[in-house]
């Protein structure tokens, strides 16, 4: 017992002795085992989060390339979307609602041709369609002739008017109705809406003359040609783009679509379209004579938008007129704020060809140049299509061989050339004169006594600031957008009713008055204090001394 108790005594004075060591190691091993315990969750949640930061970057990779769409994707495009096509949808409508009025038609047949529109009418009797064409024919001539009165054309019989303009044979071309076989509806409809645009060009020009009483005080004295929806009528700049004219589509009874398609191959070759766009451009009986203007074309030609989206067509214009050339700007401006949105995409200005003539009652109208002009545009518009070398003599040859045979079929002989078209006979043959039989001094006595009696001088002309402008243009024609399509106001629109119905805030810059305005000084008369002048509201003023 007692051996034991000493042993113990000298165990507990060992540990006294070596109690730092044993206690650093005791430490150590608790720290051994405290790693070992807590080391594996610790490694075990290292690794998991490891593994989820890893997965989110690959993930994350996928989409640094562009196009990849993610989940919020097809909502936000479609919402996206959605909001374009109702905004879209609301000015379709609105350009649509504005040129509206213009697309009228005769009144005996307004109301089916408005409820039937540019197709074949479904669940009516072909005999109705019939009727419809003939009514439509007898209303023609009328409605022909309230558009060519648009513009108020100087009458050479009475001598009433104000612009001086070809007949309307000439200037509008109308369609030429064969009273034995009616016509099909695709060229009722092409006719027609030539004859709105038309109408549309011509209101311009009585818009630039709207203050005008006379020829005088006209801005736009003469209208020389006006050409719509055909080759002579493409500008240069959609030419150089390389932009096809496309024929306005057939109407067809349903079961009558296949009897074209035979013909329709052989009218595709260039050599065709070219011969179907100068016989619309001269009319069906010839180039001479009356022929040239005997009727216009049975075909629109658009020019095709490069994003089709169905919702317009763009017909090409041009117009050659003589207007003051201070105001030339007046009538670009008026064809660019026409209901059919004529946009100008080129002109050409130059000096009239000839000395610029009042017209007076009982003249006759002069259609110089008429030929030339439209002959020149067709040339131009192929030229522009042709490559320089294989093309061009293809083009050529092909053109030649049509007039060729539009000679043979029209008895075009020699003596009737391009440039006499419209200009009546040719010129007689010069003929040579004996200048030694003159007696030279009569002559001098002559020529001196006509300038004696003569009002003026014969060099001086009095319409020396009258130019002849040809403008080419593409007038937007709007097709009927969708029924459920709404006129939304646009955001200056909203802004100017709200400013309308709140009163604006003095000294602000939409009041529109001065920040600064001064009031009249305010003084009581029953004290003697100097008159203390206010700031006016709104205005950040130093605040002012009495003293002062």
């Amino acid at each position: 017992m007692d051996q034991a108790v000493e042993q113990l005594k000298e165990f507990l004075r060992q540990c006294i002795k070596y109690r730092f060591w044993i206690s650093l190691s005791v430490a150590a091993l608790f720290a051994i085992i405290a790693y070992f315990l807590g080391s594996g969750p610790i490694q075990a949640k290292a690794d998991q989060q490891t593994k989820a930061i890893t997965q989110a970057a690959n993930d994350v990779k996928q989409f640094a390339a562009p196009g990849v769409p993610n989940y919020q994707f097809k909502p936000i495009v479609d919402e996206k979307t959605g909001v374009l096509t109702r905004d879209v949808n609301s000015a379709w409508k609105q350009l649509y609602s504005r040129q509206a009025p213009l697309l009228t038609w005769p009144k005996t047949v307004q109301q089916r041709f408005r409820e039937w529109g540019p197709r074949w009418p479904e669940n009516v009797a072909e005999g109705a369609v019939e009727l419809a064409k003939v009514d439509y024919i007898e209303a023609y001539p009328e409605y022909v002739d309230e558009v060519y009165r648009v513009f108020h054309p100087f009458d050479y019989e009475t001598g009433t008017g104000i612009v001086a303009a070809p007949p309307k044979e000439a200037l509008l071309r109308p369609l030429v109705f064969d009273p034995t076989k009616l016509p099909e509806l695709g060229v009722i409809w092409a006719g027609q809406k030539r004859l709105w645009i038309q109408r549309t060009v011509l209101e311009v020009v009585a818009q630039v003359n709207k203050k005008a009483k006379d020829w005088d005080s006209a801005i736009i004295k003469q209208i020389n040609l006006m050409e719509v929806g055909n080759l002579v009528a493409q500008d240069q700049r959609s030419i150089a783009k390389g932009e096809q004219l496309e024929e306005s589509e057939p109407i067809k009874a349903p079961g009558s679509e296949t009897a074209g398609v035979a013909n329709a191959a052989s009218a595709g070759s260039p050599a065709s379209q070219v011969e179907t766009m100068i016989r619309g451009s001269m009319g069906r009986e010839g180039m001479g004579g009356a022929g040239a203007v005997a009727g216009a074309a049975e075909s629109l030609f658009f020019v095709k938008p490069a994003n089709d989206k169905g919702q317009y067509k763009i017909l090409p214009i041009m117009i050659s007129v003589l207007v003051d050339q201070d105001h030339i700007q007046d009538f670009l401006v008026a064809l660019e704020n026409s209901p059919m949105s004529i946009q100008v995409m080129d002109f050409e200005l130059q000096r009239p060809a000839s000395r610029v003539i009042k017209p007076e009652k009982g003249t006759m109208a002069s259609l110089s140049g008429y030929g030339e002009s439209m002959m020149g545009g067709i040339m131009r518009s192929q030229m522009g299509r042709m490559s320089p070398m294989a093309g061009y003599g293809g083009m050529m040859a092909s053109y030649g061989s049509m007039m060729s045979r539009m000679r043979e079929q029209y008895g075009m002989m020699g003596g009737m050339g391009m440039r006499g078209m419209g200009r009546g006979p040719a010129a007689p043959a010069r003929k040579g004169t004996d200048k030694r039989s003159t007696n030279r001094g009569e002559v001098r006595k002559e020529a001196i006594k006509a300038i004696e009696t003569a009002k003026g001088p014969s060099l001086f002309d009095p319409y020396f600031d009258i130019v002849e402008v040809k403008v080419y243009g593409q007038a937007r024609f709007y097709n009927p957008p969708p029924a459920d399509a709404e006129v939304e106001p646009s955001l200056g629109e909203t802004a100017a009713k709200a400013a309308a119905t709140e009163e604006p805030t003095k000294g602000d810059a939409s009041s529109g008055e001065p920040a600064f305005k001064a009031e009249p000084a305010k003084t009581e008369p029953a004290k003697a204090e100097p008159a203390k002048t206010e700031p006016a509201k709104g205005a950040e003023t130093a605040p002012v001394s009495p003293k002062t």
